[in-house]
C-alpha cells in the first residue's frame, strides 16, 4: 500500500470509537455512583426516622 493512501490516513473503526465509548462509560459510571448515593441516603434518612418516632400526644378525651 502507498504511503498516501486513505487507509493509512484513516484511523482504524475500534480507535475512532474508544474515546466516545470511554466518555460514555466515565459518564455511566458517574451516573451510578450517584444513584448509590442517593440510595445511602435514603435507607439513612428512613433508618433515622423510625428510630426516632414517637406516637402524637394528644389532648385526653374528656
Amino acid at each position: 500500500m502507498p504511503d498516501g493512501s486513505m487507509a493509512a490516513v484513516l484511523p482504524s473503526p475500534w480507535r475512532a470509537e474508544l474515546k466516545p465509548d470511554a466518555a460514555a462509560g466515565v459518564a455511566a459510571a458517574a451516573n451510578l455512583l450517584e444513584m448509590l448515593v442517593y440510595a445511602i441516603d435514603v435507607i439513612f434518612v428512613a433508618a433515622s426516622a423510625r428510630r426516632s418516632w414517637r406516637p402524637l400526644r394528644t389532648a385526653p378525651h374528656p
